[in-house]
């Protein structure tokens, strides 16, 4: 899909996965994908504390909690290069993308497993 599209999508909407790869693993690729003064949200948080979704070594919400840490001390950008503002919510996250043309930041190579641990 990426790859046919090009990215630059306004908004993104994850409502896939329920488990913690899946959850991980879409933000981690779409992220990318996502244009310069974007949208990107998150729902189905609450999985985060049902067992049978936990297949990760940590969950997604322990993670963006991390990232919202991270953003008062302004190193966010370690996990999301160029994010502007996250709104938090009952099972849900909107990350808000900074409205720029810069680079997003060095990835390095697209790995979950590099990204979350």
């Amino acid at each position: 899909m990426l790859e046919e599209s090009g990215g630059g999508f306004d908004v993104i909407v994850d409502d896939g996965g329920h488990s913690m790869r899946q959850q991980q693993t879409s933000l981690w690729h779409l992220w990318r994908a996502l244009r310069p003064g974007g949208t990107y949200v998150v729902e189905d948080l609450q999985t985060s504390v049902i067992t049978r979704y936990l297949d990760a070594p940590t969950t997604t919400a322990d993670r963006l909690a991390e990232v919202l840490r991270y953003e008062m001390v302004e190193q966010v950008h370690l996990w999301f290069p160029n994010l502007q503002q996250a709104v938090v919510g009952p099972g849900i996250v909107c990350l808000i993308k900074q409205p720029t043309t810069q680079n997003d930041g060095e990835w390095g190579e697209p790995s979950v497993q590099n990204f979350w641990t």
